[in-house]
């Protein structure tokens, strides 16, 4: 029985072995075991419990069967590689989301088994929600963590695509990277909630016209002969965007 999180289960104790090295911790009543895979449970804590059990003449016990085995090792090799300076921060990142998700822990406990503080924890699981391509441009460009992290604020993978090509293009450091993103940012308009009126963030509306003019130029980059025509009033200003319907080549 293969078990992929901590279980009750009922064990034979024929089938339950002490650990090689001896060293069995024992907690309260409570008997743990880990799964060695081959229909045999190894003893990593109640040891007292368990002689107590076959004095007793019982032949099956309630225990927690855990993947601990498993988990300890990959945490292990995770822990070495951290230290060596050999650990991507996305694919440190993935690690916690994957202990998290597979092995049951707590954000909490990872801080505490690799000496991260939780807020680091968290931060590194955060910049797995930049995407697949952003990521895969994040790698190979050699891009800081610091810029990644300035990359989640812009919303949509799109989005942070357009911005990383720039910083990737005009090879931009941190804190030009930070502004870019706020600068970004500032041309997005707010959203306004259902019965509430919202005060607007931004009364210049050129930075509105700008925003509508890079979604123009999205749409050219995409292979849209899309245009933009602006017709300043004295009061109003109409814009008029035509984007065509058919874009294939004629034959």
């Amino acid at each position: 029985m293969q078990v992929k999180a901590d279980q009750v289960c009922w064990v034979p104790l024929s089938e339950i072995v002490l650990s090689d090295d001896g060293k069995v911790v024992s907690v309260g009543d409570e008997i743990l075991l880990a799964d060695e895979g081959d229909g045999r449970y190894r003893l990593l804590a109640g040891e007292e419990r368990l002689k107590e059990l076959k004095e007793n003449g019982s032949s099956y016990v309630a225990a927690v069967v855990s993947p601990q085995e498993d988990m300890e090792k990959r945490l292990s090799g995770f822990t070495d590689l951290m230290a060596e300076g050999r650990m991507h921060y996305l694919d440190e990142g993935a690690a916690y989301q994957d202990f998290i998700q597979r092995d049951g822990m707590s954000v909490q406990q990872l801080s505490w088994r690799t000496g991260r503080s939780v807020g680091t924890v968290r931060r590194k699981i955060r910049l797995t929600n930049l995407g697949d391509e952003v990521a895969e441009l994040l790698r190979k460009n050699d891009i800081s963590e610091s810029i990644a992290e300035a990359l989640l604020r812009i919303p949509g993978q799109q989005g942070r695509l357009r911005v990383l090509r720039h910083v990737i293009s005009e090879e931009l450091d941190t804190r030009a990277a930070e502004t870019l993103v706020d600068e970004v940012l500032s041309r997005m308009p707010v959203p306004v909630q259902a019965g509430r009126r919202m005060k607007p963030l931004m009364r210049d509306y050129r930075l509105y016209v700008n925003a509508f003019r890079e979604i123009v130029e999205q749409m050219h980059d995409a292979g849209l002969d899309a245009r933009m025509q602006v017709n300043p009033g004295k009061s109003v200003m109409d814009i008029k965007i035509s984007i065509p319907v058919f874009t294939g080549k004629k034959r």
